[in-house]
């Protein structure tokens, strides 16, 4: 009986996260808005480039631009204090600094639906890119 209540009082909210399966798979990058100030709208067509985001189960992440892979490594997701809410929130953080060029991969998980992500830079200026999940 003591164990279970020393397990029960050592779980940390990161213990108590929900599983990830919710980001896994194949998704592709429709738009990157936000921008105080700036009004930054950028989707594929805008961009001329296709970019996808592959999540896999075994927390191995490969990004693809234009059909070339430009990064691969190691993810994680971890509970951070968003400055969008002031609560904890799912962030995705790679082994290697990921930067695609008008596009936020790191940075606040949203699932909006089963087929639809929202990533948040977590920043002031409130930029955030969107992804929809491929069939």
């Amino acid at each position: 009986m003591l164990t279970i209540i020393f397990t029960l009082v050592s779980c940390t909210k990161e213990d108590s996260l929900p599983s990830n399966s919710d980001i896994l798979g194949k998704w592709n990058w429709t738009s990157t808005k936000g921008g105080v100030g700036n009004n930054i709208d950028k989707t594929p067509t805008s961009t001329e480039k296709t970019v996808v985001l592959i999540l896999n189960k075994n927390n191995t992440y490969s990004i693809l631009e234009n059909s070339s892979e430009i990064s691969n490594g190691a993810y994680e997701v971890k509970t951070k204090k968003s400055i969008h809410k002031k609560d904890m929130e799912r962030f995705i953080l790679y082994s290697k600094n990921v930067q695609v060029s008008n596009v936020i991969v790191s940075g606040v998980l949203k699932v909006q639906s089963s087929n639809s992500l929202k990533i948040l830079d977590n920043n002031a200026d409130g930029l955030h890119s969107d992804f929809k999940k491929a069939e």
